[in-house]
C-alpha cells in the first residue's frame, strides 16, 4: 500500500494522530500531567468530543488524512476537486468522526449545491476547500 516516501509522510502522520488521541484537545499542562495514560503506548480517548473511538483509531484530523490518502490511492494519476469533495462528504458521513465547525459548515456548503471549492469560513486547521 505504502509505495514511495510521500506515503510514508502520510502513514507517519496517521501514527502521530493515533498515538495522540488520548491527549487531544486537552491544552490545559497539569491536566495532561495527571491524565491516566502510558505516553509511550497507544491510548483510548479522554475527552467527550472522541465519544465512540478507542484505542488505535484516528482523531478527526487523521480522519480526514486517510480520507484523502484514500481518494489519492483510488485516483493515482489525477486529482480532481470536485469529485474529491463528494467522495469527502460521503466518506466523512460513513464514520465516527467528530464534526467541527469547519467540516459541519462545508458539508451545509455542498447541500446547499454552493459552487466547488466552497469550503468553510473557519480557519482551523480541519479546514476543507
Amino acid at each position: 500500500m505504502y509505495e514511495n516516501k510521500n506515503d510514508e509522510l502520510v502513514l507517519a502522520t496517521l501514527v502521530a494522530d493515533t498515538y495522540s488521541l488520548s491527549s487531544h484537545w486537552i491544552y490545559d499542562k497539569e491536566e495532561l500531567k495527571n491524565l491516566p495514560i502510558d505516553w509511550n503506548e497507544l491510548g483510548g480517548p479522554s475527552v467527550s468530543w472522541h465519544e465512540g473511538k478507542e484505542l488505535g483509531d484516528f482523531t478527526h484530523y487523521g480522519d480526514q488524512i486517510n480520507i484523502l490518502l484514500s481518494y489519492i490511492k483510488k485516483n493515482p494519476n489525477s486529482f480532481d476537486i470536485e469529485k474529491y469533495i463528494y467522495f469527502w462528504k460521503e466518506s466523512i458521513t460513513g464514520i465516527n468522526i467528530y464534526i467541527d465547525g469547519a467540516t459541519k459548515e462545508t458539508i451545509e456548503n455542498l447541500d446547499r449545491d454552493m459552487s466547488v471549492p466552497c469550503g468553510s469560513s473557519a480557519h482551523d486547521m480541519a479546514k476543507i476547500y
